[in-house]
């Protein structure tokens, strides 16, 4: 029995046809009876085979699976989108990928069709600029990639980079906690040997309060969780001392 969607494939039967189909589904007619009569009732059939077809498959667990999945999946990629001046080109790239492994797409051509359609106006208009005189539908994947990276993150002077860093000490009214995040940042930018003692180094040198960095000092072998640990401890003791502390108006 052959397996057709819909039921316009019918009107190109011819009568012998016809009655081929109906007796492979069991329905006896008379080689004398009209054409169209014939269309009409061999119509009803397969319309009638469909949606039972398609009720059973509605009601298929592993259907439904599939559909929920594919569901989901969209619902990602939709959720993938990157635009310049906002989003990060280093992590939307990553999660690309990710994506594309959860799919299964391996495919280079596929890979950059959709990349291409997950970026905003605006970058792509970089793209094409950053690709010429290729046209980025003709430009490799990871040209792609690399060249828009080199675009959105310029190399930087790592001298600078540990200047800045160096020259980085607590400000007034900032926390430990913030200081170390912000000397965090500042490292991330740097290619540092050792990121670890550096930031245990400046955190030592560049403390704000004497009494902190002279019991940091006081440490041998001192680590850097040793060092946020012990600064954070005398930091809440100073704060706490500072609530207790009576104020001169309440001493006159």
């Amino acid at each position: 029995m052959s397996e057709k969607k819909g039921t316009t494939w019918i009107q190109e039967l011819r009568k012998e046809q016809v009655i081929r189909e109906l007796q492979e589904r069991g329905i006896e007619t008379e080689e004398a009876g009209m054409l169209e009569k014939l269309r009409h009732i061999l119509r009803g059939v397969v319309k009638k085979e469909q949606a039972e077809k398609s009720e059973r498959e509605g009601n298929n667990p592993e259907t439904k699976n599939s559909q929920g999945n594919r569901s989901r999946k969209m619902e990602y990629a939709a959720n993938l989108d990157f635009k310049i001046g906002q989003d990060d080109w280093e992590e939307f790239v990553e999660r690309m990928e990710l994506f594309f492994k959860a799919n299964d797409i391996e495919d280079e051509n596929k890979r950059k069709a959709i990349l291409l359609t997950k970026i905003d106006a605006e970058t792509y208009k970089i793209v094409r600029k950053v690709c010429a005189p290729q046209k980025p539908k003709d430009t490799p994947w990871k040209e792609i990639i690399e060249k828009l990276e080199n675009f959105v993150k310029p190399k930087v002077n790592q001298t600078v980079l540990r200047h800045n860093f160096r020259q980085r000490t607590q400000k007034e009214g900032e926390s430990i906690t913030q200081y170390v995040a912000t000397l965090r940042r500042l490292a991330d930018k740097f290619q540092f040997a050792n990121e670890e003692e550096a930031l245990r180094d400046q955190l030592t040198s560049g403390v704000r309060h004497k009494k902190i960095q002279i019991a940091l000092f006081k440490i041998e072998n001192l680590t850097l969780n040793e060092a946020i640990k012990t600064a954070t401890a005398i930091e809440g003791a100073n704060v706490a001392a500072d609530k207790l502390r009576p104020r001169a108006a309440d001493t006159q």
